[in-house]
């Protein structure tokens, strides 16, 4: 490891140094439903198969810098990206009960150093309280391990825990969904990164185009409980995505955020792009198909004998 990195780690950790900014790079983490990449849906609108696969790729400029609190300027620009490869999967065990795990792989350009390193790994599950065509209201707890890098900043220290509660509701061709959640965890990693009592907020709007189009505008914001910790509170993370439903078990999107459109804030941008597959489906068919084949057969072998 760098010489440079190696100290940068250590002053994080035993000296107070200018506040900081940081991204959660999961920020815009897996959701099973076709329409929301960020928010976590509340199983109101799904894939009808139990097993869904998802995967996205970002490109996240300036997540991690410091700055100047008196007149709010850039002081060191720390991590200048992450190129990142998200993976997840969900198992719907019955309507109203779900279990979901997703992590990343980030190759990170950290001063003039470039480390690749594993994300946190995040467990959850979702349990549907109340839902129609209409509305529908979850609870989702989750569990955060630290299975990232300190190297690349890809961690936190010791085992996190989200409860969240999530309301969706739809209006013709527009959707609503806002989220509001808890994360604590046990302790910090880098004297200046605080991720022990945090409240999560989110807001969504989604607003159907045409059939099988919709485009959506997300926001997120992050709000620290500890007040003798010296981080920034940012005005939250803006994401807009465009989603296609290409099939009943398939669906892409694309999207933009930016951490605002002030500086330094602006400088931390992201692109990203993924898709879900639900599975279910292609082998419910092809049972379907051996099914049809097998008693085509049949019938010819019960013809022939006749």
């Amino acid at each position: 490891m760098n010489f440079r990195i190696s100290f940068l780690l250590a002053a994080l950790c035993f000296f107070k140094i200018d506040s900081v900014e940081a991204l959660d790079v999961q920020d815009y983490r897996f959701t099973n439903s076709y329409r929301y990449s960020i928010l976590e849906d509340t199983s109101s609108e799904r894939f009808k198969g139990k097993n869904t696969f998802t995967a996205s790729f970002a490109h996240v400029s300036s997540p991690f810098y410091l700055i100047n609190t008196v007149n709010n300027t850039l002081y060191q620009e720390i991590v200048k990206s992450y190129d990142m490869i998200t993976l997840g999967g969900s198992y719907r065990y019955n309507p109203k009960l779900q279990f979901m795990v997703d992590t990343a792989v980030i190759k990170a350009k950290i001063l003039n150093e470039e480390e690749t390193a594993i994300g946190d790994t995040h467990l959850k599950a979702k349990y549907l309280v109340f839902g129609n065509k209409r509305h529908a209201f979850s609870f989702i707890p989750e569990l955060v391990l630290s299975t990232g890098s300190e190297i690349a900043f890809t961690t936190r220290s010791g085992l996190g825990l989200v409860l969240r509660g999530t309301y969706e509701h739809h209006i013709g061709r527009l959707h609503f969904l806002g989220s509001l959640g808890y994360d604590s965890g046990s302790q910090n990693t880098f004297y200046n990164i605080d991720n022990t009592q945090l409240i999560l907020t989110e807001l969504g709007f989604s607003l159907d185009i045409i059939k099988n189009w919709n485009v959506n505008f997300e926001m997120t914001s992050t709000y620290n409980l500890n007040t003798l910790a010296n981080q920034s509170k940012r005005e939250g993370d803006y994401y807009i995505t465009v989603k296609n439903r290409t099939s009943l078990d398939f669906s892409t999107y694309a999207g933009l955020g930016i951490a605002s459109l002030s500086a330094p804030d602006k400088m931390n941008k992201t692109f990203f792009l993924g898709l879900k597959y639900n599975f279910d489906n292609f082998k419910m068919a092809e049972k379907s198909r051996v099914e049809s084949e097998t008693s085509e057969v049949d019938l010819n072998l019960n013809s022939s004998q006749l």
